[in-house]
């Protein structure tokens, strides 16, 4: 009989950024590795919550069970418990970023085993063999001592791998962003990254190497997606531009019409190569600028160039980029107060759409989290406050209302009318693009999403303790909502250049 596995994505999600919620890919690309041996079905928490059905109807011999990131690990620990509950025969594995990160944390919480790292080839061994004490890439108990297994050697040619399991997807999911009115979905190119930055987590999760799916596979595997709306869950999707180049012209030829948004490095390439990228859909971006200066990003092991940051930024636009995101490392101990608010003037200057204060976060196994560690500025290893917009680095003269006050603050001198009209009139155009029969029903949507923007868009970014349900009491609050108003009507939007007060 065929072990029969079942695969759970843990997280509610339910205040995430724009309400998006995407498809747990990872989980996909895991049941399509194993579907030739086992029988594998997908239960997504977000939409299907009844556990004690779902176990009692596959009675699975394995449930794997994602441990995505710290601040949702209390997540997948109580739904491990509901597993446990259900079913008391089943090995309960858990898998993921965290789990990888903090294999004994999760084995403490009630897991039989941890799968580290890729799970395809571990996952698949371990349900083959029955047997965790022989197989790579396994952490596990044995009388009270947690054994880590060696490192299983990571996919050395990702076209190896099946097409993730879309088909598995439950007909209750609603892929989407904004309360369902835009269809989304992810897909994957590539895995992990060319850089060695030091506050990043996936870098020690793919162990510092970039892989690539080959143009064919990727075309392949893209025109299974039906929703307009694309995210690419790639760390860094320019890794081979050469790869990129190819795969526009193939999209290109294939007719396909999408909108992608994609995450990449700086990188330096032709102007001709953004230009069809844009043709081909690649029109929304993020990539990381981290600091204003040379001397705040040579700390994360980033050099900037200011001139080729902005020349980046003002290629793409001429090409025709929709949306141009750019992320920084916010609340570093280093930096005063008033170096915190010239992030939102610097962001601003650069000409970005959109920018991203992530508060420094120490995870573990990063650089960061050994220097900080070492030197005892960790407030706290509490993981649901790990937020990426709590203070979780001491700092010398901001505690962390102040600093939270600070982020806001900057990105009110980030934001103008005409980043807001961008931005707007991205959202016009989507729902312009791709408004289905209803012409009525899509013209109110239209109008109820851009009025929901409008209201958000001059609050600050999604990195903030309140986008989050059931974490530890904040006590003191930050700066709100309606002072701020008052702040950007009664003195910002004045001193702001013409160009940038006209939408």
């Amino acid at each position: 009989m065929k072990p029969r596995v079942l695969l759970i994505y843990p997280h509610l999600h339910r205040k995430e950024f724009f309400y998006a919620r995407f498809p747990p890919l990872g989980l996909e690309y895991l049941a399509a590795y194993i579907r030739d041996f086992a029988e594998v079905r997908i239960l997504d928490y977000r939409f299907e919550q009844e556990i004690d059905r779902a176990v009692r109807e596959l009675d699975p011999t394995h449930i794997g069970i994602g441990v995505l990131n710290l601040v949702r690990a209390h997540d997948a620990y109580r739904v491990a418990s509901l597993c446990r509950e259900a079913s008391g025969r089943a090995m309960i594995v858990g898998g993921g970023l965290h789990a990888t990160l903090c294999p004994e944390e999760v084995l403490d919480q009630g897991f039989d085993a941890v799968v580290r790292g890729e799970g395809e080839v571990t996952f698949g061994e371990l349900i083959r063999s029955g047997d965790m004490e022989g197989v790579k890439g396994i952490s596990y108990k044995r009388d009270d001592r947690v054994v880590h297994n060696l490192e299983m050697p990571l996919v050395k040619d990702l076209d190896d791998l099946p097409l993730p399991a879309r088909d598995l997807r439950s007909p209750r999911t609603d892929y989407s962003m904004n309360r369902g009115l835009m269809k989304a979905d992810t897909w994957t190119t590539s895995r992990g990254c060319t850089g060695d930055c030091s506050f990043c987590s996936p870098a020690v999760y793919y162990r510092g190497r970039w892989r690539a799916h080959s143009p064919e596979y990727a075309l392949e595997d893209l025109r299974r997606i039906e929703a307009p709306w694309v995210i690419l869950s790639d760390d860094h999707f320019m890794g081979d531009l050469a790869r990129v180049e190819e795969l526009c012209d193939r999209i290109l030829a294939a007719g396909i019409r999408k909108s992608f948004f994609f995450q990449t490095r700086m990188m330096p390439c032709e102007k001709e190569l953004k230009r069809k990228m844009a043709r081909a859909g690649f029109r929304m971006l993020t990539f990381g600028v981290e600091g204003t200066s040379g001397d705040k990003t040579d700390r994360y092991g980033k050099p900037l160039s200011i001139e080729a940051t902005k020349e980046f930024i003002r290629e793409w636009r001429e090409v025709g980029a929709e949306l141009i995101n750019g992320s920084f490392v916010f609340a570093h101990p280093d930096d005063s107060r008033e170096d915190l608010l010239g992030f939102g003037d610097f962001a601003r200057e650069l000409d970005l759409d959109f920018a991203d204060f992530i508060f420094l976060t120490p995870y573990p196994g990063t650089q960061v989290y050994d220097e900080y560690r070492d030197k005892g500025l960790i407030l706290t290893t509490d993981w649901k406050k790990y937020t990426q917009g709590t203070l979780l680095v001491r700092h010398p003269s901001l505690n962390d209302v102040e600093m939270r006050n600070a982020k806001r603050l900057a990105f009110l001198r980030f934001m103008t009318p005409l980043k807001i009209s961008r931005v707007l009139g991205l959202v016009g155009r989507y729902f312009t693009q791709f408004r289905g029969d209803d012409q009525a029903r899509f013209a109110a949507l239209k109008g109820s999403y851009i009025g929901y923007l409008n209201r958000h868009l001059l609050y600050g970014n999604h990195y903030e303790a309140s986008a989050y349900e059931g974490l530890p009491e904040y006590g003191e609050k930050e700066i709100s909502k309606r002072e701020l108003l008052k702040l950007y009507f009664r003195d910002h939007i004045n001193e702001l250049p013409r160009r940038e007060r006209d939408m």
